[in-house]
């Protein structure tokens, strides 16, 4: 028994003696990393664009501790350089370029080593650098479900590499309407429910995910049009009603940042549709039969202004915020009426109004775009002659110079209609709807011009709703 006692006392002691070791090795380890300080340092725990970017693509960084402006900003440079501007927040920065990024340049980003954090004395250990390369121009557009030609789902594609047609989500009903964020990286539409409502939700292009953006279980949410800053999105808004059906369309404001939504306007009876943000995103257009006409709702000074039109319909601002165009429907000769582009001045404190053509000009503009702060690209189809029995010939495409009235045509196939405009990032390319005249079963096409070749090409079949993606 005292042998076995002693036995057991001299585990004991060595098990003692073995927890005085441990705990004088980790000790003392822990007193070298104390007098050596974190060999680890901070961490970047993410980081975009990586490979690819658009030409209005953000340097985004995530690190593993909050920094400050004051470390972070001189340990931060893009090679090539690039003007713009640095934010830091919390554990994320934010370099948002002030000019396009050049289409195919290779772009390095570098943080210098020694950036340290703002909570603990950790740094960043040695230099982090990538690389991008910008891409050119993609193509995003509604496509018809094959299986159901009225629902439809969201594609992109590059217009200079043939059959690079992707699909980047498909939904289980349809997607109604879809805008791009400004940098090209998110895109965000507006999906139909099976209860009936339409929610908005947003396509992540770093991650290829989709998320709910904004729940509208008792209302139908569309048409999301993005701020020029990426930073809220504007949309419509209608009332579902048991009894009534869907009310008016409303535009409302989701701010992004805050994660916020409200109204445009305080007066709950304004109504509005096809919101248009300024390109500084100080100012949002929408059209309102309260009016009627267009209301330009000013955020700075929280005020309204009214260009007064009955037609229906709002047009767009100009890239330098100038002007703004609507159309107009005037009678220019005896029994012959012609729609006409009318430009408000919004520099004038009257927004003084002045017609994009000769008051006697005959030719009508149907739709239009602008390619840069004095030409517009233009749909144009012969005009309206009342009791004439014949059906308006389809639009064709032309460049008007809004100082001389000039029109430059552009595209003319009397077989083809064509519209729904838009201009590529770099102002290069057109990107616009056609539809075959007088072919039964036909079904909406897109195509690309090339305004310097003046090539023509066509992108994709049954196909709506061109947006590019810078």
């Amino acid at each position: 028994m005292n042998k076995h006692k002693r036995s057991l006392g001299g585990l004991s002691d060595r098990f003692d003696l073995a927890v005085v070791i441990f705990v004088v090795i980790l000790l003392a380890a822990l007193g070298l990393t104390i007098v050596r300080g974190d060999q680890i340092g901070l961490q970047l725990t993410s980081y975009t664009p990586r490979e690819a970017g658009s030409m209005r693509a953000s340097i985004q960084l995530t690190f593993d501790e909050p920094l400050s402006q004051e470390a972070l900003e001189p340990n931060f440079s893009i090679t090539p350089p690039v003007k713009g501007v640095l934010t830091v927040k919390d554990r994320s920065a934010i370099f948002r370029p002030t000019e396009a990024l050049v289409i195919g340049e290779t772009y390095t980003v570098l943080v210098r080593a020694g950036v340290q954090s703002a909570q603990t004395d950790r740094t960043l250990k040695s230099d982090l650098r990538w690389q991008f390369k910008v891409r050119t121009p993609r193509l995003a557009y509604m496509k018809a479900d094959p299986n159901n030609p009225i629902n439809y789902n969201l594609f992109l594609a590059d217009p200079n590499v043939p059959e690079s047609e992707q699909e980047i989500v498909q939904s289980q009903t349809s997607v109604v309407e879809f805008d791009v964020s400004p940098d090209g990286m998110r895109v965000a539409y507006s999906e139909y429910q099976q209860t009936g409502s339409n929610s908005l939700f947003i396509w992540d292009a770093a991650t290829g995910k989709t998320s709910l953006l904004y729940d509208c279980p008792d209302a139908v949410c569309g048409n999301p049009v993005w701020r020029p800053d990426g930073g809220a999105i504007a949309f419509e808004r209608s009332e579902a009603n048991v009894n009534t059906g869907i009310g008016i369309a409303r535009v409302w404001v989701l701010d992004l940042n805050s994660n916020t939504v409200r109204p445009l306007f305080k007066d709950s009876q304004m109504i509005g549709f096809d919101p248009r943000w300024s390109p500084d995103g100080t100012k949002l257009a929408v059209y309102s039969q309260n009016a009627p006409g267009i209301i330009m709702h000013d955020f700075t000074t929280d005020t309204d202004k009214t260009i007064q039109t009955s037609y229906g319909q709002i047009g767009e601002f100009s890239p330098d915020g100038h002007w703004m165009f609507f159309p107009e429907m005037v009678q220019v000769q005896d029994k012959v009426y012609a729609a006409h582009f009318i430009l408000a001045d919004l520099t004038s404190d009257f927004l003084t109004q002045r017609d994009t053509v000769p008051v006697t000009e005959v030719s009508n503009d149907v739709e239009a775009a602008w390619l840069d702060n004095q030409t517009m690209i233009v749909a144009r189809r012969p005009p309206y002659q009342a009791n004439s029995g014949g059906a308006p010939a389809g639009p064709q495409l032309f460049k008007l110079n809004i100082e001389t009235g000039e029109a430059t045509p552009l595209l003319s196939d009397a077989d083809y209609s064509n519209g729904n405009m838009t201009v590529s990032p770099d102002g290069k390319m057109v990107a616009f709807q056609r539809f075959a005249l007088g072919k039964p079963g036909a079904r909406p096409e897109l195509w690309v011009l090339d305004l310097t070749t003046g090539k023509v090409t066509q992108v994709a079949n049954d196909s709506i709703s061109p947006r590019w993606m810078p």
